[in-house]
C-alpha cells in the first residue's frame, strides 16, 4: 500500500511540473515563427504591412522577408499596458515572385492585412493570444497548435464553408472574439461550433 501511495505522489509530481513548464511557456512568450508567403501581381505592388504586440520578455522581433533583406524590429512599452507594441511595419518588393516571410520573436499579437498574403503559418507560435489576418489571400488557416489564442480576425479571405468549420473546430474553448464574414463560406459554415467553444 505504501509503495503504491509514493507512486501515486510521484505521478502526480510529473504531471505538475509537466503543467507548469507549458503554463510558464505561454505566459513569458517562449520565441515562437511566423511564416508567410507573399505573392503579387506586378501591377499591384502595395506593400505588405504588419504590427506586433510582445510579451514582457522580448520585445525584439526578427523579420526576414525573403529577398535577402532582414530587419530586427524594437517594439516600444505602451503607457499602462502590459508588453511592447511595434508601430506598422512595411515592405515592398520590386517583382511579382513569390516571397516567404519569416518572423521570429515572443510574439503574442499578429496583425498583417495585406492582400496578397497566400499562406499562414503561426503552428509554430503556440504563445499567440490575437490574431488578425483579415483582407489577405487565404483559402486556409491551421490553428491546431494555438492554444493560447483569444482573438481571431480572419474576415474578408478565400476561406470555404469547410475551411471555416476546420477553423471553427480547432480553436480552444472559451475563446473571446472571433470575425470570419465576407468570406466564401459565412453563409453556410456551422456557427454552432463556435457557440459551443464560447467565442463570438
Amino acid at each position: 500500500m505504501k509503495q503504491i501511495y509514493i507512486l501515486l505522489i510521484a505521478m502526480y509530481a510529473i504531471a505538475f511540473t509537466a503543467c507548469s513548464k507549458d503554463d510558464s511557456s505561454l505566459e513569458d512568450g517562449k520565441e515562437g515563427i511566423i511564416t508567410l508567403v507573399h505573392k503579387t501581381d506586378y501591377s499591384d505592388r502595395d506593400p505588405v504591412a504588419m504590427t506586433f504586440i510582445t510579451f514582457n520578455k522580448g520585445k525584439i522581433i526578427t523579420i526576414d522577408w525573403g529577398d535577402g533583406n532582414v530587419e530586427k524590429i524594437e517594439c516600444h512599452r505602451a503607457r499602462n499596458s502590459e508588453g511592447y507594441y511595434s508601430n506598422e511595419i512595411q515592405h515592398k518588393y520590386t517583382n511579382s515572385n513569390p516571397y516567404i516571410i519569416t518572423i521570429k520573436g515572443r510574439i503574442r499579437d499578429f496583425q498583417c492585412y495585406t492582400k496578397h498574403i497566400t499562406s499562414l503559418d503561426i503552428s509554430k507560435c503556440p504563445a499567440l493570444t490575437s490574431l488578425g489576418c483579415s483582407l489577405t489571400a487565404l483559402t486556409s488557416l491551421d490553428v491546431s497548435k494555438n492554444t493560447a489564442l483569444t482573438s481571431l480576425d480572419c474576415s474578408n479571405n478565400n476561406l470555404s464553408a469547410s475551411a471555416l468549420n476546420k477553423i471553427f473546430n480547432d480553436l480552444p474553448i472559451n475563446g473571446r472574439y472571433i470575425l470570419f464574414n465576407n468570406n466564401p463560406g459565412t453563409g453556410t459554415c456551422d456557427k454552432r461550433i463556435l457557440d459551443y467553444k464560447g467565442w463570438y
